[in-house]
């Protein structure tokens, strides 16, 4: 996650204002990074991609989620922020790529119904 705020200084008792650039770092504490370092991933921005790739190539992932149009159409506005800077530092990514390519393509898979799993409250008799 990345913030951009405006930060207050004086300089010989001249005031300015000077834009600052911070991202949620490992620590969950909002830290001042470079400009040049912004499309550096952090473990909380990577965590939400690792879960897409997952959820995108797994079988069983993918047989539960049961996708729709919706859910394609939702899963397509993804597909611009993967990209070069972001697979060099997760290849996994790569493979998402693919698949959203392939899925826009291809459509919505008719099987993509999803599985039904019996509740873990279900009284077992015996």
């Amino acid at each position: 996650w990345t913030r951009r705020r405006q930060v207050e200084q004086k300089v010989d008792n001249i005031a300015t204002t000077k834009i600052v650039w911070e991202k949620f770092n490992d620590n969950n504490e909002w830290s001042e990074v470079f400009p040049k370092d912004l499309l550096v991933l952090t473990k909380a921005e990577a965590q939400p991609w690792l879960a897409l790739f997952h959820l995108t190539t797994s079988k069983v992932c993918r047989e539960s989620y049961g996708l729709d149009e919706f859910r394609k159409a939702q899963l397509m506005r993804l597909r611009r922020y993967i990209h070069e800077a972001l697979t060099d530092q997760l290849p996994v990514l790569q493979e998402v790529a693919r698949y959203l390519d392939e899925l826009s393509i291809l459509g919505v898979p008719v099987v993509g119904g999803g599985v039904r799993r019996p509740s873990s409250n279900a009284s077992s008799s015996g």
